[in-house]
């Protein structure tokens, strides 16, 4: 089975930040923070939460080239600086490429070393690093060097506290592996490349998921605070039901009032009150008498707006503009028809004016039946009533024919248009007394029309001052803001006194009082929904984005990641690591029991395994099996598992053979060594016997062995050295070494130095 395939196939139908996160497994293996951040927005994203994000999903090209781990993991040392339990500090411990044996007696320190292991490697089970709990002075911050490298990278270095994904490939088996393959549900910790990308996928999802549920959290704690609204009206239903698929069209119909409705409610509010007076049939005179004044108050108003409207003002603008244009014209005609040795001024306006009189003096009074200028024999002038010469007459005559022209008549006709309208605004009555007692009665109906229609009043002052400047000043009075026109409301507050008069005079019943009461508290509750409006939206925004997060959270589900493991790892290594355990009970000569590997489903991503008893599966392994049992059981399961794999990588055993007798402990031996021939494989054992077992059996294969030696030395546990204990060693090699101490004692006693021969030499 082509894991990746299919995991590229399956990843086709998952939530596009899956797809993103799978596509960053395979190109870094882990991810950071920042990562998960990304990631996080990448599902909001998806869900409306956040801006659009850039995603990249798996695909063909992210497959090609991606090895299976990329090389072998081999560990070439581990050294003690300082701060490990109380281990000697500036110790090393050295592992060869096969098989390398590290004795230690019980307390010799042996231990601490294989924790640092455990923290670095993948192991079943993990113990703290202490520091020196004997010691009286404060714990140093533990300083220990693992030396590895993967392929033919060259060396790197692991300290404390490193999370270096390359060590998680080096397997071990401790005391703690037993407990889990033969008590627990285990997954398969060496997986086929591949598959441990159902692992990470599911536990970016918690990640995510955490991340989301704490923004969601925050999110629906702020509660935004709801009105009070009166009972069993359809705004307090519409409040109870609101919920995310609530629209903002839906909250504008219910809370907003239309200018009708508006008038509606306080025409309902008053008419209830007036129901509730002491004197009806007085207060029905009130109203009546109200409505009459406003009506007569209108009609005023109305007729401020038509003077001062726009219409009007451009009419009186064009009138003094064509009055401008016509002196223009009869000044052009004065220069031309009035002769110099004249009077100055003859022929203005003023001498106009003059002559004018003259004419009405002579056609009503002195010679009402002659055309004027009358200069026949015997005439005299009109204005100083003096005898008519003939120079005189032909003057007078000439005038009339300068007075009659087209020029001054048009003058005079621009000019009485223009005064007339003038008059109209400059004499207009605005504000007087009898206004200001009908804002004053207005009030007492409606407090905010009052305040606008004093507004408007003062406006109306103002633009007519404006205006009138702009006349005299022969100016443009620019753009002027028209005036609000409130008659409207002024005529419809008047019907409403006229019917609340009405009812007053007709009487109401106490049902239609209820009909009254529930249309008001309709009304009102509508009036204060809109008052919050603003919050309403943020309301069901807050509601609409709890929604969102929750889709987010179930796009963070790991069944569908379970199941697809489930049925990829069946297909991949259940068969063979059932098949592959059988093998390895073999090797082991284990055959007391009728064991094997079943495997009990999958959970978060990960599928799980369990070792039964094949003739009664229900029965606990562990009240059956010995402690012999369980742990040859434990060592055969692990070497199952890492055949599943296809790393190559180095195992440690941290004393593989406690519990087992001499039988058991020769096959362990035989594995570890036909393993060793395959891989590097490191033994921790304070076992001497077993360390000669694994001797023989390297040696039946060739294999060399490299030794260390962990020891107590002078109360100080955790010295290292390149070699067995001297017990341990073969004949021919101790005499050896008794031959080098041998040695260095007389080169101690040559030259002098008697403590140290003395101390040797009892050695």
């Amino acid at each position: 089975m082509d894991v990746l395939s299919e995991i590229l196939e399956w990843s086709k139908d998952r939530p596009v930040w899956q797809r993103d996160a799978l596509r960053r497994f395979l190109q870094k293996s882990e991810l950071d923070d920042a990562d998960v951040d990304v990631l996080t927005e990448i599902c909001k994203s998806a869900n409306g939460l956040s801006h659009e994000q850039e995603v990249l999903s798996l695909s063909d090209k992210h497959l090609a080239g991606s090895g299976a781990n990329n090389g072998t993991v081999r560990v070439h040392s581990i050294f003690h600086k300082h701060g490990v339990n109380a281990l000697a500090e500036n110790q090393k411990l050295n592992f060869g490429p096969g098989l390398t044996v590290v004795y230690g007696e019980n307390a010799a320190g042996k231990s601490g070393y294989a924790r640092v292991f455990k923290s670095a490697c993948r192991a079943r089970g993990t113990e703290d690093i202490l520091g020196n709990v004997f010691s009286d002075t404060a714990h140093q911050t533990p300083i220990v060097l693992i030396s590895f490298s993967v392929g033919s990278e060259p060396p790197r270095e692991w300290t404390v506290g490193d999370d270096e994904e390359a060590l998680a490939r080096v397997g071990v088996f401790d005391r703690h592996s037993e407990a889990v393959y033969t008590k627990e549900k285990t997954d398969v910790a060496f997986r086929p490349f591949g598959l441990d990308l159902f692992d990470k996928l599911a536990q970016a999802c918690k990640s995510v998921r955490k991340r989301l549920e704490q923004e969601k959290k925050l999110l629906s704690k702020t509660v935004l605070p709801r009105p009070e609204l009166p009972r069993e009206t359809a705004a307090a239903d519409f409040l109870t039901k609101l919920s995310k698929d609530t629209t903002p069209h839906d909250v504008n119909a219910i809370a907003t009032l239309s200018k009708d409705e508006s008038i509606r409610l306080e025409f309902l509010k008053k008419k209830l009150l007036d129901l509730r007076s002491e004197n009806p049939d007085n207060f029905e005179q009130v109203l009546m008498l109200r409505s009459k004044r406003l009506r007569g108050f209108s009609k005023h108003l109305s007729k401020i707006e038509l003077a001062l409207s726009s219409q009007a003002i451009g009419s009186i603008i064009f009138s003094r503009n064509q009055l401008l244009r016509a002196q223009e014209e009869a000044e052009k005609i004065r220069e031309t028809s009035i002769q110099p040795d004249l009077l100055p001024g003859t022929g203005s306006t003023e001498w106009t004016t003059m002559w004018e009189s003259g004419r009405r003096f002579s056609e009503k009074l002195a010679y009402p039946e002659r055309q004027f200028p009358f200069t026949d024999d015997g005439a005299l002038c009109v204005l100083c009533q003096q005898q008519l010469e003939l120079v005189t007459a032909k003057r007078m005559t000439r005038f009339e024919q300068f007075a009659t022209s087209n020029a001054e008549k048009n003058l005079r006709e621009a000019k009485d248009d223009y005064e007339r309208r003038y008059e109209k605004i400059a004499n207009l009555r605005i504000a007087d007394e009898s206004t200001e007692e009908s804002i004053r009665e207005l009030r007492l109906e409606d407090v905010s029309l009052s305040k606008a229609v004093e507004k408007t009043m003062s406006l109306a002052v103002e633009r007519r001052t404006f205006i009138i400047e702009a006349l005299a000043n022969l100016t443009e009075p620019g753009d002027i803001p028209e005036l609000p026109s409130y008659t409207m409301e002024l005529e419809t507050l008047a019907d409403q006194l006229e019917k609340r008069a009405e009812s007053l005079r007709k009487g109401t019943s106490e049902n239609e009082k209820e009909a009254l009461d529930t249309e008001v508290n309709e009304l009102t509750a509508r009036q204060s929904l809109g008052k919050h409006k603003e919050a309403l939206l943020a309301e069901i925004d807050r509601l609409c984005k709890i929604a969102a997060y929750e889709n987010c959270i179930r796009d963070t589900d790991t069944y569908g990641i379970t199941s697809k493991s489930s049925v990829v790892t069946k297909g991949a290594i259940t068969q063979q690591l059932k098949a592959a355990f059988k093998e390895e009970l073999d090797k082991l000569n284990f055959r007391d029991l009728d064991v094997e590997v079943k495997d009990v489903g999958g959970q978060s991503g990960n599928f799980y395994h369990k070792l039964i008893l094949s003739r009664a599966p229900k029965v606990d392994l562990t009240r059956v099996v010995s402690e012999g049992q369980s742990r040859c059981l434990s060592i055969a399961a692990f070497f199952a598992e890492i055949r599943t794999g296809d790393d190559s990588s180095a195992i440690l055993f941290d004393d593989p053979v406690s519990s087992l007798d001499d039988r058991w402990q020769d096959k362990v031996a035989q594995r570890l060594a036909a393993e060793a021939d395959e891989r590097q494989v490191i033994v921790f054992t304070h076992d001497l016997f077993f360390s000669h077992r694994l001797r023989h059996h390297a040696g039946t294969k060739g294999l060399e062995i490299q030794y260390q030696h962990v020891r107590h030395l002078e109360h100080v546990p955790g010295v290292c050295e390149d070699s067995l204990p001297f017990e341990a060693l073969r004949v021919r090699r101790r005499i050896g070494y008794l031959r080098n101490e041998l040695q260095k004692a007389r080169k101690l006693f040559k030259s002098g130095k008697t403590p140290e021969y003395e101390r040797e030499a009892r050695q």
